[in-house]
């Protein structure tokens, strides 16, 4: 930590076995305030499973990024970014037995959190949902330096999949507050990452947050997204880098759109964990708002 809250500097040196296609020395200067969201806390079969708090932050990032032996000059005027940071209780860890969550059945996961980075402000959005469409969280926040967060009022959605899949392809956010004209927000997605493939987000049960692996260790994991087998993609989380575009202006940013539509969701059609969208039904969802 170089300035709390402000400036950051993360490195991986060079030369480790495990890490040789890989290394880099990077220093992130936020542009707005650290800012806390709004706190996420679940209930399951009368226990707390979920009570955390998370600060975000958009900023620029500057060094350099080795990969494969390739140095790239990471220049803060092209570079931009967001970090958060979570503290609390979550399902991390080894899991428990399964006792009577084997009898009751695993719950479905609707979430939708973007940090969109403009020329002068940031707009934070999380929402979670049930499969009913009953909000769990729900967060529309336009963050500005020297200013307190603006509530944007209540976020709506629309994605569009992939026909025949669960890969979500692009969506639309509006964002509704009382006796205000709504703010509709254009998310075009560029490039996926699944962030549930070799980051702890528990579809290796070897490797999960949290979990006890021993004294330093590091390991590495390279995956060919093509040789992936479809069917995780119906449970991992995917983060896209995304163009956002305010409806009726020349308003343009980037940022991060993070999405997952796991189990049933009955706005978009899924009825089970198995099934992908139908092909037909894209438009369906406009009409549901």
């Amino acid at each position: 930590m170089l300035e709390g809250l402000r400036r950051l500097r993360v490195v991986l040196e060079p030369g480790h076995a495990e890490t040789a296609d890989l290394s880099f020395d990077l220093t992130f200067d936020g542009v707005v305030p650290a800012t806390e969201e709004t706190p996420q806390r679940l209930r399951r079969l009368e226990r707390v499973v979920m009570d955390t708090s998370r600060f975000v932050q958009t900023g620029r990032w500057a060094g350099t990024l080795t990969v494969d032996g390739r140095t790239r000059q990471v220049d803060p005027g092209t570079w931009l970014g967001n970090r958060d940071r979570s503290w609390g209780v979550r399902p991390v860890g080894e899991p428990e037995p399964p006792g009577r969550t084997a009898h009751e059945g695993m719950p479905g996961f609707f979430w939708i959190y973007s940090v969109m980075q403009f020329d002068d402000d940031t707009i934070v959005t999380i929402v979670q949902e049930d499969d009913h469409g009953r909000r769990l969280v729900e967060e529309a926040v336009r963050i500005r330096p020297g200013a307190e967060p603006e509530w944007l009022g209540r976020p709506e959605h629309r994605l569009v999949f992939a026909p025949g899949t669960r890969n979500v392809t692009g969506a639309t956010l509006t964002f509704h507050r009382p006796g205000c004209e709504a703010v509709t927000v254009e998310c075009e997605l560029l490039v996926p990452n699944l962030l549930g493939i070799g980051t702890g987000y528990g579809l290796e049960q070897d490797w999960r947050h949290g979990m006890w692996q021993g004294e330093l260790v590091v390991q590495a994991l390279r995956r060919d997204v093509r040789e992936i087998d479809p069917a995780l993609l119906m449970f991992c989380p995917t983060d896209h880098l995304a163009r956002f575009r305010i409806a009726g202006s020349d308003t343009v940013g980037t940022g991060l759109f993070e999405v997952a539509v796991i189990g049933p969701h009955r706005q978009y059609g899924f009825t089970g964990f198995a099934d992908p969208h139908p092909a037909h039904d894209n438009d369906r969802a406009t009409s549901d708002q």
